[in-house]
Formats: C-alpha cells, sequence, structure tokens
C-alpha cells in the first residue's frame, strides 16, 4: 500500500530515511512531491550525507513504510544514477523527461501540477 498525504507530512518532518528496496540506506527524505488534484505522494527529493546541496529525485507512489523508514520500489544504484536537482527547491518540469527515460514506464506521471511539501509547509 502507498504511503498518504498525511503520512508523506509526518516523514519530510523527520527527515525519515529512504531506504531502496533491499534495504540499503539512500539517504534522508527532504521533500515530497505530490499531485495537485488528488494530494497523492509521487515523486520525493533525497538528500544523500554528501553533498547536502542536492537532492536525487525518486518515485515514492509505489514505495511503502517499514517501521519509520520509507522504502522505495528501486534499487539503490537506480537511484544514486538518477536526475538531481538543487535542494529545497520545485522539482524542476525540464526534468520530466529525464526521470521518465531514467526510472522507465512505471514512474508516476508528471502531467499534472506537482507541488512541495518540505518540512517548512
Amino acid at each position: 500500500m502507498s504511503i498518504t498525504f498525511d503520512q508523506a507530512s509526518g516523514l519530510v518532518e523527520h527527515h525519515t530515511r529512504v531506504l531502496d528496496q533491499t534495504g540499503a540506506l539512500l539517504g534522508s527524505l527532504a521533500q515530497v512531491y505530490v499531485d495537485e488534484d488528488t494530494n497523492e505522494p509521487l515523486w520525493a527529493g533525497v538528500v544523500f550525507p554528501a553533498p547536502e546541496t542536492v537532492e536525487t529525485v525518486v518515485p515514492i507512489h509505489d514505495a511503502h513504510l517499514d517501521g519509520a523508514d520509507l522504502v522505495t520500489n528501486y534499487l539503490w544504484h537506480v537511484v544514486m544514477t538518477a536526475p538531481r536537482v538543487v535542494a529545497g527547491d520545485d522539482l524542476p518540469w525540464v526534468e520530466a523527461d529525464r526521470l521518465h527515460d531514467h526510472y522507465g514506464p512505471h514512474a508516476p506521471s508528471l502531467e499534472s501540477t506537482i507541488l512541495p511539501i518540505t518540512d517548512a509547509s
């Protein structure tokens, strides 16, 4: 079962650990991007231990919680080579094609407006 908007808000607030599908640590959750119309969490900005000035964007529409951790449906090497954005920025629309090319046809749609949830929201 995927995470809800309320869960996503709490996860961002606590800078939740983000794991790959095998349980390997990817980084901490910096922000969640939700569909403006449905409030469904679709993408996440994950900050690595270094450098902390960039985030990697990873789909979370099919992620789940394991205790206090957010577990993605992708392997470490796939996430580590994904498009990156400046930490704290909105999801840049120019990255939409690159994200879909990188994660494949199961990645969530970027056709609707995507809004960030940050710990400052």
